[in-house]
């Protein structure tokens, strides 16, 4: 009995002694961190966890692994070839790297091997801290992403080189896209099916990717994933005041709202009260149409759900910030564009605008184009164009000349008039697209045709049309005098030289020469219509005689 109770007290004293020291110290002591070496104590390189040398920055992400951002431990999930570091902390600090087995787990040296394949990073950090908390108290246990796995997936249907491709997990199915080459035209882009363990996990949409910087309709991509590019098929379409109007790829679950967004929006004169919706009916013949107010984005028309062909038009809001102006171009200070109101802005107000006249402008000379009258179609005039003049009627000649000479689109102003005599029924109001020609004043007459010397002359506001003629060395030997014409700078109006009152700067004085005339043949074609006459005669004379 004394022996038995002296072992109870030597018993009761090595545990007293063993509860005296830190648990946790008492753990580490009697597990085995390190292999059995003479030489463990001395190397410092030596971790508990199997002689794991510590990592130096250079270990951590090779330059080659291009990541978008920081990687979320909640999204990103573990699989094999990711490399962690694990630390340990309590009394005693210690870290080593491990990485995860092709069978999806991770080894902790001299401890076991835990199933992390599947996990992401954060559910790894609790299975370890749960396992190792098995074997010791009062320690803290972290893992470090250090490695990036690398693995193959597939993408196949329409891109320009299906196959496998190297990814990672940091990996988007935009980037594996970009690898096959690309989509081919009639590959779908926003109904790119993600299969995994041979079932539909998920869907990329690269529009609405490219869209709204979502990256959830650009998913990562996980081992052993095949990507599938389908043949587009279906279609929506949206015309009119939006920025990038067409059709665009239809996916089930399409709004107006998603449409709207996928042509970026719509421009700043849309008319979003009214937006009409066209949709076949059931026939597939006739459609029928319904109107949507899309000012209010939480409001139901925003959300109301597409079917394939539907079509959606948004108009523009009528004149919304239509720009009006008028050319001023010639003989004014400041040539150039200026901005007019509608059915106010007058001729003497741009006029102002430019700075007025210079010296060398003739009022004139000057005219007003309206654009809108210049682009009315003659048809008559441009069948006149495409016949010869011999085979015209002279009416038909008569109104050829007078189209050929006339400027179209001349507005009926008389410049000096209005500037001069301050008569302000000249005064038009402008019009958008109106130009407004002001003439250099060329204080010349000009005189050519069949007369000695055919120039230009100084103008003078008491010369008539013979005495410019006479300056010009009177008429020519072969002038037709009777036919000499006054062609007015103004208007291009040809007016007898007989009906000329009084002359203008820029006129000219037109003296045609006399027509080639064959006398001969002129004789001969009479004296054989002569004869012909005389034979008829003759003939009629006998028959009446029978």
């Amino acid at each position: 009995m004394r022996i038995l109770s002296v072992y109870r007290i030597s018993v009761a004293i090595v545990v007293l002694s063993i509860l005296g020291t830190d648990v946790s110290y008492a753990q580490m002591d009697r597990w085995p961190y390190r292999p059995a070496s003479p030489n463990a104590e001395a190397d410092s390189t030596v971790g508990l966890f199997g002689g794991a040398p510590a990592f130096g920055p250079a270990n951590i992400l090779d330059g080659g692994q291009v990541i978008e951002g920081t990687l979320s431990p909640d999204s990103y999930y573990v699989g094999p070839g990711d490399g962690f570091l694990i630390t340990v902390w309590g009394k005693r600090n210690e870290h080593f790297q491990s990485y995860v087995t092709p069978e999806g787990k991770l080894l902790i040296p001299q401890i076991s091997e835990i199933m992390v394949g599947g996990l992401t990073i954060e559910e790894l950090r609790g299975r370890l801290t749960e396992e190792i908390n098995k074997y010791f108290l009062d320690v803290r246990v972290d893992a470090t992403l250090i490695q990036l796995r690398q693995f193959q997936v597939y993408i196949l249907g329409e891109v320009a080189r299906p196959g496998g491709y190297p990814a990672r997990a940091v990996d988007r199915v935009s980037q594996l896209v970009d690898r096959s080459g690309g989509l081919l035209p009639d590959g779908s882009a926003r109904a790119i099916e993600i299969l995994r363990d041979g079932a539909i996990s998920s869907y990329a949409d690269l529009i609405r990717f490219n869209v709204d910087g979502d990256l959830d309709h650009n998913p990562f991509l996980r081992d052993g994933d095949v990507v599938l590019v389908r043949h587009r098929s279906e279609e929506i379409s949206i015309d009119g005041s939006v920025r990038v109007p067409g059709p665009f790829e239809f996916r089930a679950g399409d709004s107006a709202g998603t449409l709207v967004r996928l042509s970026r929006g719509f421009q700043p004169d849309a008319l979003v009260s009214e937006v009409e919706l066209v949709r076949f009916n059931v026939d597939q013949f006739t459609t029928s149409s319904t109107i949507l107010d899309l000012s209010d984005t939480t409001s139901s028309d925003w959300r109301t759900p597409l079917r394939a062909d539907d079509r959606i038009f948004v108009r523009s809001k009528p004149e919304w910030h239509r720009r009006r102006s008028v050319t001023i171009e010639g003989e004014v200070k400041y040539p150039g564009i200026y901005s007019i109101e509608k059915d106010s802005t007058k001729l003497t107000q741009v006029i102002s605008l430019a700075g007025g006249f210079t010296d060398e402008a003739s009022l004139l000379e000057s005219y007003v184009v309206r654009s809108d009258t210049t682009e009315l179609e003659d048809p008559e005039f441009e069948r006149l164009k495409l016949t010869d003049p011999s085979d015209m009627t002279p009416t038909e000649y008569s109104y050829f000349k007078m189209k050929s000479r006339s400027l179209s689109g001349v507005m009926v102003v008389d410049f000096l008039r209005l500037f001069r005599g301050q008569d302000q029924s000249e005064d038009i109001t402008l019009r958008n697209g109106d130009l407004i020609f002001v003439t250099q004043n060329r204080e010349t007459v000009l005189v050519t045709g069949q007369v000695a010397v055919p120039g230009a002359m100084t103008f003078n506001p008491t010369f008539g049309v013979e005495d410019y003629i006479e300056r010009s060395g009177g008429y020519g030997w072969n002038a037709r005098k009777g036919k000499t014409r006054v062609i007015r700078a103004k208007t291009g109006e040809w007016i007898w030289a007989n009906e000329v009152d009084s002359l203008g700067p820029g006129d000219t004085i037109w003296v045609p020469d006399k027509p080639y005339r064959d006398w001969w043949s002129i004789f001969s074609e009479g004296l054989a219509t002569t004869g012909q006459v005389v034979t008829i005669f003759l003939v009629v004379d006998t028959l009446r005689r029978r």
